[in-house]
């Protein structure tokens, strides 16, 4: 029997996912899979859990988490080779890149879409040795989510990150920054960059193709918008903002 092998992360967003495991199982036996499931208890269980690990039998990977959970899995997976679907459940914060692909935001409609199995492909970017997604950034705000409260992210949601990213503002300084790509260099000293292979950071959806974004942007950041290849890129070189 084919098999799905399920990763969750039981303290992503609100941690409601473990309440709608049992119908994740459902859902999927009944579409004649045999489901393994695995369940995270640190960052790295991403990794060592799928390292050398023999997929033979196994149709796709799911994961139930947030952004990080799903960046955590799409590196493990490309650093070990594994050629799978990867199927995402949006049980996380911000959940920008389900978002991104049009996942229903209800997390039993996003597994009653999944368990469809309809196939498509996504871009990944890659910076150094790092695989990304959605987003890849540095400088103002690129820690937040990383040093952030986990009790206060999940009390307060996207709320959290806006909190924890104003207080990064004063006294933030410029970082050089040293970007090569296929088209050129870009070297210089910003408070921010944004490498955006979606269309969404951090909760703020469509990001880079609103014009109220660019508005906002250049009202208080005065920023620099440039694209290269498919990506769109936001780099922040000046604050004109006062707090």
């Amino acid at each position: 029997m084919p098999y799905i092998q399920l990763i969750y992360n039981p303290m992503a967003g609100q941690r409601f996912f473990p309440m709608y495991l049992d119908r994740f199982v459902e859902i999927f036996q009944n579409k004649g899979y045999e489901v393994r499931v695995y369940r995270t208890q640190s960052a790295q269980d991403f990794y060592t859990y799928l390292l050398d690990k023999d997929m033979t039998g196994c149709e796709a990977i799911f994961v139930a988490g947030g952004d990080g959970s799903v960046n955590r899995v799409v590196n493990a997976m490309l650093s070990q080779g594994i050629d799978l679907p990867i199927g995402v459940i949006p049980a996380g914060t911000a959940n920008d890149f389900a978002n991104h692909i049009d996942l229903p935001v209800d997390q039993i409609e996003a597994i009653e879409c999944l368990a469809e199995m309809n196939i498509d492909k996504v871009d990944v970017g890659r910076v150094n040795d790092a695989y990304f997604v959605n987003v890849c950034c540095g400088g103002l705000f690129a820690n937040i989510s990383a040093n952030i409260d986990v009790d206060l992210k999940n009390t307060l949601g996207k709320l959290a990150y806006y909190i924890k990213g104003i207080g990064q503002l004063p006294g933030f300084d410029k970082i050089r920054f040293r970007i090569e790509h296929e088209d050129g260099i870009i070297d210089d000293y910003f408070y921010l960059f944004l490498l955006l292979n979606g269309s969404s950071a951090g909760g703020f959806s469509r990001l880079v193709m609103t014009p109220i974004f660019k508005m906002v942007l250049w009202t208080l950041l005065a920023s620099k918008l440039v694209q290269f290849k498919k990506y769109q890129v936001c780099l922040v070189k000046f604050l004109l903002v006062n707090i």
